[in-house]
């Protein structure tokens, strides 16, 4: 009797194989799609290319709105942003702005910030966003960003 060998697989079947194993790696890294309500709150100082905006939850508690926001790396790296949050009150005026504040994430680390607003005046607010890898530099210590070289 002869002893059982293993079939040749065809070029075909190899290929096929390795074209599946790259799309789900590919997949993988993909970010989720970001809601209509999670575009309306995060105003991005240019366009962040390594990070984004998760969920976004808020409650009023004691007559203040509490928010938590998600901040998601899909990369391997780590990245740096900085965000702040802005509170307008009912007619779209500004009542704070807070200080820029720095966070490092880690490689597909998921990072929640909160806060809680200065006034009960406070009936909305928005998130900024910079990230140094975004499509806009912003200055060091500016409330602004400066203007991209040309």
């Amino acid at each position: 009797m002869r002893p059982l060998t293993a079939l040749p697989r065809p070029p075909l079947y190899r290929s096929l194989l390795l074209m599946a194993v790259l799309l789900m790696a590919s997949c993988q890294s993909l970010p989720p799609p970001r809601t209509p309500g999670v575009a309306s709150k995060v105003e991005e100082l240019g366009t962040m290319l390594d990070l984004q905006p998760g969920e976004i939850r808020v409650v009023r508690r004691n007559h203040l709105l509490h928010v938590q926001a998600e901040i998601i790396n899909p990369t391997l790296q780590d990245q740096q942003i900085s965000y702040r949050f802005r509170w307008v009150d009912a007619a779209g005026f500004v009542l704070d702005e807070e200080p820029w504040k720095p966070l490092l994430l880690h490689g597909k680390q998921r990072q929640y910030i909160r806060t809680v607003a200065p006034s009960p005046k406070a009936e909305d607010f928005r998130i900024e966003m910079h990230s140094p890898n975004n499509s806009t530099p912003v200055e060091p210590f500016a409330n602004q960003p400066r203007q991209a070289m040309e």
